[in-house]
């Protein structure tokens, strides 16, 4: 691991653990946003509610991809052709913060979780 790095660690109930090497954000004059696939099948998009503007594209699982942007409030959702993940409404993307959509299966399709991301060093 890389000093000054961050990372996630995948703990599946089947498989092995993996291990994903987490974005930095380079510009506080910029809003950070990482999309993590943690296991729904094929390739994920994420993109505006509607679908008409994309993000990030093609993270398969398990993967992360990741897009700095400006600061905007935004509905945003995961695609993989005509499937859509949960919409999570009324995001507001900030300056200088990182942000963490996590797309993962369930038993009737897939759910949408977001996070802001903090760290702490102690």
């Amino acid at each position: 691991l890389a000093e000054g790095g961050f990372y996630t660690v995948l703990l599946p109930a089947k498989g092995a653990p993996a291990l994903l090497v987490d974005p930095v954000l380079s510009s506080r004059a910029k809003a950070l946003v990482a999309f993590y696939n943690l296991g729904a099948d094929g390739s994920w998009d994420l993109k505006t509610a509607d679908g008409s503007v994309a993000l990030i594209s093609g993270v398969s699982a398990p993967g992360v991809g990741s897009r700095e942007v400006n600061g905007i409030k935004v509905d945003l959702a995961g695609f993989s052709g005509d499937k859509a993940s949960p919409t999570v409404p009324g995001i507001q993307l900030e300056r200088g913060n990182a942000y963490s959509f996590f797309l993962f299966p369930t038993a009737d399709g897939t759910a949408s979780v977001w996070a802001q991301n903090t760290t702490s060093t102690r």
